[in-house]
């Protein structure tokens, strides 16, 4: 069977590229440029391209007045994908109306944004001094700062992000963390800026299992892959996950050695040409394909289920067939449902009982095996406890200090209860 195709016509950018210059592989400090106010471009500029002209780097300033400098896969062809942000871990104003890339004497790269009338430093390299002369984007994707002699003092494939492309390794103690938006999604025909606003990880840690957890200060775990699709399996000698070479694709865990342990689903073989993999806003791992050079498509993904998303509805939602709705007393709000009341969980003592549901999280979480009654006289005592999920067939008793998405299962004995006035 083959895939659904996810695809994304972006025809902004192809009209773009093709009144601009064959963009070079390789530019020298110093350097600056700037797009939106004042500027001769005001959308996504191409800065460089690989040699094969499948990889730039552009300058981008979305819908959102928000800039970046990005990584993206085919220039040629008008469905780009971002695959590296320089700021995404920065802090990143929207409403910025001017974007600045400086390539600095001195070898550091810098981006500056315009927010009402103040330039502001946004990102830097930090590889001032350090004996850099030029930038360039190989034909693997990987953008690097370098030296005269041409040694990489920065390589973007050392900064994981929130995609791992082909011939990048995501190593044990690495993870990648959710983007802001969703990348199918085109909003005025401009192509999103992706930055690290998610709640979401995916981590590979001592265990050396991919692991989806919350960004929480007390995390939440709501897949694993050692107990869905590889029960039973060994991973001590997996030394990190990449997207299997050899034109293969699919999500592998390797030994040090390159043993392949482990293989996401596949593809019908000649029916794609590129992949990658990574997390996305929801939180779902992914595998994504381009499909014979017109479109982008997703093989495997973790999670199949829309409603076993953690968040696929926003906070203290219900789910039920991939169909949002608030629960009882609540109201629809831009991240979710809210409270009609305003919340004081130290005073309220009654609840909001919803048979037939559960969160995802339950499945991975510890529970207390106590009573119903028990369950809630905790709740009841404590000021950060919203409400609980109860199992009545085992008498496990998971509490919560806020919810996120909460899926409908078919299973009378499985409840949640929500704090209420």
């Amino acid at each position: 069977m083959i895939p659904i195709v996810a695809i994304a016509v972006l025809s902004l950018l192809a009209t773009q590229c093709e009144g601009q210059p064959t963009p070079p592989s390789t530019l020298y400090a110093p350097y600056s440029v700037s797009i939106g106010a004042g500027s001769p471009t005001k959308g996504p500029l191409v800065l460089m391209q690989s040699p094969s002209t499948l990889w730039v780097l552009e300058l981008d300033l979305d819908a959102l007045g928000r800039c970046a400098i990005t990584v993206r896969r085919l220039y040629n062809n008008p469905i780009p994908r971002n695959v590296w942000t320089a700021n995404y871990f920065s802090k990143t104003p929207s409403g910025s109306t001017k974007c600045t890339l400086k390539f600095t004497k001195e070898g550091d790269l810098e981006l500056y944004t315009l927010y009402k009338q103040k330039s502001l430093l946004t990102w830097t390299s930090g590889t001032a001094n350090k004996g850099v002369t030029k930038m360039t984007i190989t034909n693997n994707g990987d953008f690097q700062l370098l030296t005269a002699a041409s040694k990489a003092v920065f390589t973007s494939f050392e900064w994981k992000e929130f995609a791992i492309v082909e011939t990048q390794k995501l190593r044990l103690w690495e993870s990648l963390k959710s983007p802001d938006a969703v990348q199918d999604i085109v909003d005025n025909d401009t192509i999103p800026v992706l930055l690290n606003k998610g709640e979401f990880v995916l981590a590979f840690d001592q265990s050396r299992d991919l692991v989806l957890r919350t960004t929480d200060a007390k995390p939440l775990v709501y897949w694993s892959l050692k107990r869905t699709l590889f029960k039973g399996g060994d991973l001590s000698q997996v030394a990190y996950a990449a997207v299997n070479p050899n034109n293969q694709g699919g999500i592998g865990l390797f030994t040090y050695g390159g043993k392949l342990v482990w293989n996401s689903t596949l593809p019908l073989q000649g029916y794609f040409g590129d992949a990658y993999f990574g997390i996305d806003k929801f939180g779902n791992l992914k595998d994504y394909y381009m499909y014979k050079g017109v479109g982008w498509f997703t093989q495997f993904q973790a999670i199949a289920n829309d409603c076993d998303l953690p968040s696929f509805c926003g906070s203290s939602t219900l789910c039920s067939n991939s169909i949002c709705s608030c629960p009882p007393k609540f109201v629809k709000t831009a991240g979710g449902c809210k409270h009609s009341s305003s919340v004081n969980n130290c005073k309220w003592k009654n609840f909001e009982e919803l048979r037939g549901y559960d969160t995802v999280f339950d499945l991975y979480a510890t529970p207390l095996k106590v009573s119903l009654a028990s369950c809630k006289a905790s709740c009841v005592t404590s000021c950060k406890c919203a409400g609980f999920s109860y199992n009545a067939k085992t008498g496990s008793c998971y509490q919560y200090d806020a919810f996120k998405t909460i899926r409908h299962v078919n299973d009378n004995n499985k409840s949640v209860y929500v704090k209420v006035t």
